[in-house]
């Protein structure tokens, strides 16, 4: 099964993601930078979603660790500015 690491600060971005995506892969997440790095450190990804702006700082910050994982990554960058918390608790439900 593929493994997916979703970096985003944003419960209910998590929640739409994990529910979408849970079917299909093995999902990870990580409410910051420093829980993405141990996350990194513990095992190899095939799909990384980052959130832009995380509390911790930016993801620039965590480009030299996916240049040191030993791992093939696919990233896709997340920003959320135009999020509707009303689409997610419509899904949810």
């Amino acid at each position: 099964m593929y493994r997916v690491l979703c970096i985003e600060d944003a419960a209910e971005v998590q929640i739409l993601l994990k529910r979408s995506l849970a079917p299909y892969f093995e999902i990870r997440l990580a409410a910051n930078l420093a829980d993405g790095r141990k996350e990194l450190s513990s095992g190899s990804f095939d799909l990384l979603i980052l959130d832009i702006g995380l509390p911790d700082g930016h993801i620039s910050r965590i480009r030299k660790k996916l240049k040191d994982c030993d791992c093939m990554i696919e990233g896709v960058q997340n920003a959320g500015y135009r999020f509707s918390p009303v689409a997610v608790a419509k899904s949810a439900s």
